[in-house]
């Protein structure tokens, strides 16, 4: 298998174990079937991709996070969005504890079950991920799952969301972000129905944003409250 991989010969490793009479999945080797599930997952053949992979044990070579990982990522990219938020919950929950460098990489499963309107599957994904996040990676998260609240409709939560992460910015330097973070809340406010919360935010931003492009967004805003 791995000289077919090397050789860019994936498709014909695949055609050759297809045929689940001559080569059963039960029977053949761990090490064969992460193989070909990759070759698989490579290919966008998720399908194929998890016949291969499914109960499969840790891989040798490869810690349980990472693999927990690539697994839930291939679930819920085959839209299996149960199995895939069920092995999630257990990956985020530990044990072991998740390693720091893997948060963004969770983080950027929930954007792309985002980007595929998987809303109930991001959010929940994006929730998981807050507990464990710190930084950067918790910003992320706030973000991701304040987006997908506001596409769910779900806009005072949404609103609570971007506010929340825009309290987190540190850095004189991510000023601008906090303030979108905050013009964002507002706007989920108004679409949530609390005019009063959003117009008194519109109004500190019109008062106190360094950015001019911002401060003019929120005067626009108040005159259409």
């Amino acid at each position: 298998i791995a000289t077919l991989r090397d050789a860019k010969l994936a498709s014909t490793a695949l055609r050759l174990f297809a045929d689940p009479r001559r080569f059963p999945v039960a029977q053949l080797h761990p090490n064969v079937r992460f193989e070909l599930g990759a070759l698989a997952a490579d290919q966008k053949n998720l399908a194929e991709a998890l016949r291969f992979w499914q109960d499969l044990p840790q891989p040798p070579g490869m810690n349980a996070p990472e693999w927990r990982l690539r697994y839930v990522a291939a679930l819920l990219a085959a839209g299996m969005m149960d199995a895939g938020l069920e092995g999630a919950k257990s990956a985020l929950a530990g044990p072991p504890a998740l390693p720091p460098e893997l948060i963004g990489r969770w983080n950027k499963i929930a954007a792309d079950a985002l980007e595929r309107w998987q809303l109930i599957a991001a959010e929940s994904l994006f929730a998981m991920v807050l507990p464990v996040a710190q930084g950067p990676e918790r910003i992320n998260a706030l973000l991701g799952l304040a987006k997908a609240r506001e596409l769910r409709g779900e806009f005072r939560a949404a609103a609570d969301a971007y506010f929340n992460a825009a309290a987190l910015y540190a850095s004189p330097d991510a000023d601008r972000e906090a303030l979108r973070a905050r013009e964002w809340g507002a706007v989920n406010l108004a679409k949530a129905g609390l005019l009063d919360d959003a117009r008194a935010t519109y109004q500190w931003l019109a008062a106190n944003a360094k950015d001019p492009a911002i401060r003019d967004s929120a005067a626009r805003a108040l005159k259409n409250l």
